[in-house]
């Protein structure tokens, strides 16, 4: 039976976690366990190796069984490894559009992105209405500067899942890179809407209304985005200055009070554009 590519990331999670402790913000599950090893991941990652390998030797004719293999491996961060057991998944069931997609995902994460487009591009002929696919296509072109690539892979991503909250994202960044500012504008409030704890697409979307300078947008964009993540000190500086030139020097120095004590260089070219307005 297969298992999905998420559920073997939380497995081998779960047997790398300390049984009390809780992950507030896990990484992406492709290199959650190995970003955060444990004294045990290697022992831990030899042993569903092991199962997977021996499910293997049982019934050497079962796709799945390689495609677990290889899921394990990407979660290990190997990709390399991982590429050549979905390949074998691919040879024994030249149908599943999910082993191609993942192949993909590997080829994208060593930087073979003409391998990376023909996976992607299998994967479709077999599921067309796969907006992953699409959302990975566009990061893809994203690395090679392929902007006008980028926005129709993520547009489209969108359009088969209004809700692809990552995807906006980086529809967004793109329109920026466009110098697009309105329909960044439009792609980060998606990106927030969808979700709302997201602290960097409320930062963008502060940068965005400021570029538009639609300050009091950009004020309310800056403030949820230190909201969420207070220790973040540009948007704190960004909002401060948003705030002097809107006229609320109390709110700016509130900021500063803030930021001498986390990040003393960002406090410093604060307390030096107060000394201007002054």
């Amino acid at each position: 039976m297969k298992r999905p590519l998420l559920l073997a990331a939380a497995l081998l999670s779960l047997l790398l976690l300390p049984t009390a402790c809780k992950n507030k913000n896990p990484q992406p599950a492709a290199n959650q366990a190995a970003a955060s090893p444990t004294p045990n991941f290697d022992a831990t990652l030899k042993e569903i190796t092991k199962l997977d390998e021996e499910a293997i030797r049982k019934n050497p004719n079962d796709a799945s069984n390689y495609y677990n293999l290889a899921n394990t491996y990407f979660t290990a961060g190997k990709f390399q490894e991982a590429a050549a057991q979905y390949q074998q998944a691919i040879r024994l069931d030249p149908k599943d559009a999910a082993a191609r997609y993942e192949l993909g995902q590997c080829y994208l994460r060593l930087e073979r992105y003409d391998e990376a487009f023909a996976a992607f591009n299998e994967s479709l002929k077999l599921n067309p209405k796969n907006a992953e696919v699409y959302n990975e296509m566009g990061n893809a072109y994203v690395k090679q500067e392929r902007t006008k690539d980028a926005l129709a892979a993520y547009q489209k991503a969108v359009s088969l899942k209004p809700d692809h909250a990552e995807a906006y994202f980086s529809l967004g960044n793109v329109y920026t890179k466009l110098e697009q500012p309105r329909e960044a504008v439009q792609a980060f409030t998606q990106a927030t809407r969808h979700n709302p704890k997201d602290a960097d697409a409320f930062f963008n979307l502060g940068n965005s209304y400021s570029r538009l300078k639609q300050f009091g947008e950009a004020i309310k964009a800056y403030q949820e985005a230190v909201k969420l993540k207070p220790a973040d000190g540009e948007a704190r500086l960004r909002l401060a200055v948003l705030y002097l030139e809107t006229g609320n020097r109390d709110a700016a120095n509130a900021e500063y009070n803030t930021l001498k004590g986390s990040n003393p260089e960002l406090a410093a070219m604060l307390d030096a554009k107060l000394k201007q307005q002054k």
